[in-house]
């Protein structure tokens, strides 16, 4: 079977599983209960002062099936405190084999126990017990407010957590020394979904598996035993419902435009369901973005309600007494020392960064017409514009109606009406357009093809930039509203003390609690990783901890001290 049949089979069986799932009142059937996804969390360490990097992988443990077709493409990766509330909101790229990254703790956020909670999409139809959970210990020298409770956690002293103490290992290194090992993974007797490795100053890693008490008790009333939240197949999604902005009742078949503002300026179109619900997929999209948004049908007052992309349901967590023991605190001083030095050095850019494109090309490339206005004479009306010098478009009036069409060699032109587009932003009043005095206009592009995006069609395209990128003034529709939006982040897999600029340097400290994270380890015939890394300028004692964990979830840990000296 070749590669395309493979991915068309895939992409079928994807499609009928949406289909299925996305009906409306769509029950789970008591004998056949719908198939929920599984993460297992690791992070490099559980003790974290303010204002440091949190590196983590996430497995994906979901029944053979659901991994391999990657049910869900995005993780949410979020820091919630003691009582709930969350403090860090991310997004990851999520498939088969997981996925990697970091979160930056906040410098502002009180001392206290924190808990990370990752999910999809697809995860939130069912009780948030169902996440992957993992408790950390933050303290923040520099405030004296504290996230503090009465509640506590039993340590789980089944066999789904095993670590291993190898100190016959043991070895001292130098300062600024080039760290070359060759470690024994821990023993394993099931296969393994990862192996991680963190090197971190001794005592800032604990050894024991948290036992979560999770109530969720909103989650009845949400979802229960309804589908709601269907999976994210394809990336980053923007969902909700079109209503009657009179009524507030579902409006279908309405037409919805999205416009990703900045980079290559996506554009994507759809119609709203039956029940008034619209669904876009937002890919290859980093960072915050801006979206633009606007609906239409007929004469129908419309009104978009956007959902909010992380989960909303009211949660409750142990809310643990902070304290910390003498051994706490003196490790606490190093670590506090070691984070402020750090934090005033910039961390190096990598290669493989994916940030938000920056290139001025817009989603349909390169257009076929390309009229840039100051090289002509200027013109009273932009209707003469388009008249005079871009004959490829067309102004037709009927009953004073004015309506563009956009000519060419396909027969299909004329059947629908173009997508115009104002600094890519898509407008519908023909009228309101026509009124943009010339001058404000820098540039016009045109596609004289039949344009399919999203579930519309468009009878070419007719795109105009404004000389201030300030839309030339023009008044939006009502319905229409521009939103900050939260697309992907970065992944992140290694981290290394030299990845601040000037590493190497003897005027350039390299400091930081964690020495060494690599969460994509290759594993030797011999069960053996390889792992090097540059102690820095930090002295005393750290741990090697090698972390696997199996496919059925169980964590097997092997911990090896190292010593660093002057």
């Amino acid at each position: 079977m070749n590669t395309k049949t493979k991915t068309f089979i895939k992409q079928l069986v994807i499609s009928v599983a949406l289909l299925v799932i996305a009906l409306p009142g769509y029950l789970r059937a008591a004998n056949e209960p719908a198939q929920n996804e599984k993460v297992a969390f690791v992070t490099d360490r559980d003790f974290y002062v303010a204002g440091e990097n949190l590196y983590f992988k996430a497995c994906n443990l979901s029944n053979l099936e659901m991994a391999a077709l990657e049910w869900s493409k995005v993780l949410y990766v979020e820091l919630i405190d003691g009582n709930a509330n969350p403090v860090v909101r991310e997004k990851f790229t999520f498939g088969e084999n997981g996925t990697d990254g970091r979160i930056t703790i906040p410098e502002v956020i009180p001392s206290g126990y924190y808990y990370v909670m990752a999910y999809t999409r697809w995860m939130r139809n069912f009780p948030a017990s169902g996440f992957a959970w993992k408790m950390v210990k933050i303290l923040n020298p520099y405030s004296e407010e504290v996230v503090s409770g009465n509640d506590s956690l039993k340590v789980d002293a089944s066999g789904n957590w095993k670590v291993e103490r190898d100190s016959t290992a043991h070895q001292t290194f130098k300062r600024r020394q080039n760290v070359s090992l060759d470690l024994l993974l821990p023993d394993v007797n099931d296969p393994t979904c990862t192996t991680t490795v963190s090197v971190v100053r001794k005592g800032s890693h604990v050894a024991y598996h948290q036992q979560m008490d999770v109530r969720d008790p909103d989650y009845d009333k949400v979802t229960g035993d309804t589908i709601v939240f269907i999976p994210e197949t394809r990336g980053v999604s923007v969902n909700g419902r079109v209503v009657n902005r009179n009524t507030g009742k579902p409006v279908a078949y309405a037409r919805i435009n999205l416009s990703v503002l900045g980079g290559e300026g996506n554009f994507h179109g759809t119609y709203s369901r039956s029940d008034g619900t619209f669904h876009f997929a937002i890919l290859d999209e980093y960072g915050n973005r801006e979206l633009f948004m606007s609906v239409e049908k007929d004469s129908v007052p419309c009104k978009l309600l956007v959902d909010n992309d992380f989960i909303q349901r009211r949660l409750a967590v142990p809310n643990m007494k902070f304290r910390l023991t003498p051994a706490e605190r003196k490790m606490a001083e190093r670590m506090m020392i070691s984070q402020q030095l750090a934090s005033n050095f910039r961390l190096r850019t990598k290669p493989d960064s994916m940030k938000a494109k920056k290139n001025e090309e817009y989603f349909f490339g390169k257009p076929v017409f390309h009229t840039d206005l100051d090289k002509y004479i200027k013109l009273p009306t932009l209707e003469e514009v388009f008249y005079e010098l871009v004959p490829s478009v067309v102004v037709v009036r009927h009953h004073g109606v004015p309506r563009f069409f956009v000519a060419g060699d396909h027969s299909d032109l004329r059947l629908y009406p173009p997508l115009v587009l104002l600094d890519r932003v898509p407008l519908s009043d023909m009228n309101n357009i026509l009124s943009i005095p010339p001058e404000r206009i820098k540039s016009i592009d045109v596609v004289n093809a039949t344009y399919q995006r999203g579930d519309l069609i468009y009878g070419g395209i007719i795109s105009m930039k404004s000389r201030q990128d300030d839309l030339a003034g023009i008044d939006l529709p009502e319905s229409s509203f521009f939103l900050e939006f939260q697309t992907l982040d970065q992944a992140d897999s290694l981290h290394l003390l030299t990845d601040v600029e000037g590493a190497g340097s003897p005027n350039i400290p390299m400091m930081g609690n964690t020495l060494y994270w690599n969460s994509d380890l290759t594993v030797d015939k011999d069960n053996k990783v390889h792992v090097s890394f540059d102690t820095g300028d930090e002295t005393g004692d750290f741990e090697v901890w090698l972390t696997s964990i199996t496919i059925e979830g169980k964590v097997s840990e092997r911990c090896v001290p190292i010593t660093i000296t002057r």
